[in-house]
């Protein structure tokens, strides 16, 4: 067994293909946006008589303090905890040479009893919040388009047929003119639901790294000539992401519900396997920040899948100011 440097992208492509379940956040076009943002990229590989493992790590240098940073990984082939315990040592040696405050890994591994000790075991402590989504809402797009109508619920697919009866259009964009329309509607849904957008930069740097290998696009809903809903999707080779989103408030007519029907279809042209739809609140949560847009994205069917809190190793004491911001950041934003 050997953990080394891996460092070809056709490898690094060919096994994130066979791997399942899987995210855009472990690509090797991930690693290309966050070197652009100026991270430094780690690219590992977990070798036992073949590639067994990949894992993307980013080495952050923010004003809270250096840190090392796993985003949805390792991913390994087979759930192997062998496999998981060498990276996370590895991991943890890497983060010192580096003089990070700690080591925070973001498992893509189920929310169950035996991953919760197994990262505590290697001394892992949950993290203040999260990173990235923890609780997801997929769809399953093997089924015919008529058999996903059907698993809808009722008011999303009357949504649908309405939008078609009221001349919505859905355009699937692959140009930065197209991103322009996002960014302002998206600009317009941070002040509204008061969260903190990424910057303009952010977003076109990340659109146009995927878009090199015809990996994202930009669906945009009009209704007579109006941009209403937008959406920027990441693909891989059998997945669809829903990463970032905005809309108009209370519109009377659906344009957001057309949106999504069209992503869908596209993925399935696309030949994807999944759709996922990125982060969901607790369905019994009301009164969490993403109820709503929960319960919108909970209408087109599919299931949930809760993934193990944000992990954390610390490495020296200047970790605990980190813990304290983060968890008062945490409170006020009410996550």
């Amino acid at each position: 067994m050997e953990i080394k440097a891996l460092n070809e992208r056709t490898v690094w492509d060919d096994f994130l293909r066979d791997v399942a379940p899987h995210t855009f956040l472990q690509t090797w076009g991930w690693g290309e946006f966050q070197r652009a943002l100026g991270h430094h990229v780690f690219r590992l590989g977990f070798f036992e008589r073949g590639l067994q493992g990949i894992c993307l790590a980013l080495l952050i240098r923010a004003r809270r303090g250096t840190f090392l940073f796993v985003p949805h990984g390792p991913l390994v082939k087979v759930n192997d905890p062998r496999a998981t315990k060498m990276f996370l040592e590895h991991l943890k040696q890497l983060a010192r040479d580096n003089h990070a405050r700690f080591l925070r890994v973001s498992p893509l591994l189920l929310d169950t009893p035996e991953n919760r000790t197994l990262y505590s075991a290697a001394g892992f402590r949950p993290a203040p919040m999260h990173m990235h989504a923890e609780r997801m809402w997929l769809l399953d797009l093997r089924a015919s388009e008529a058999e996903l109508l059907s698993s809808m619920r009722k008011n999303c697919r009357a949504a649908i047929r309405k939008a078609e009866k009221e001349d919505v259009e859905v355009s699937v964009g692959r140009d930065v003119k197209d991103l322009q329309h996002f960014v302002r509607l998206y600009q317009e849904t941070s002040r509204r639901q008061h969260f903190v957008p990424f910057s303009p930069d952010y977003l076109q740097r990340e659109f146009e790294t995927f878009l090199k290998t015809d990996s994202a696009a930009i669906f945009l809903g009009r209704h007579h000539g109006e941009v209403r809903s937008a959406a920027l999707i990441i693909f891989t080779a059998t997945e669809a992401f829903y990463h970032q989103g905005a809309s108009v408030i209370g519109d009377p007519v659906p344009v957001s519900h057309a949106l999504q029907w069209a992503v869908i279809r596209e993925a399935k042209r696309r030949g994807c396997q999944h759709y996922n739809f990125w982060g969901v609140s607790a369905e019994a949560d009301s009164k969490h920040p993403w109820a709503g847009l929960s319960y919108f994205k909970r209408g087109f069917g599919g299931f949930e899948q809760e993934y193990l809190h944000a992990q954390d190793r610390i490495l020296n004491w200047r970790y605990w100011p980190v813990f304290l911001l983060e968890s008062l950041r945490r409170y006020k934003r009410n996550l």
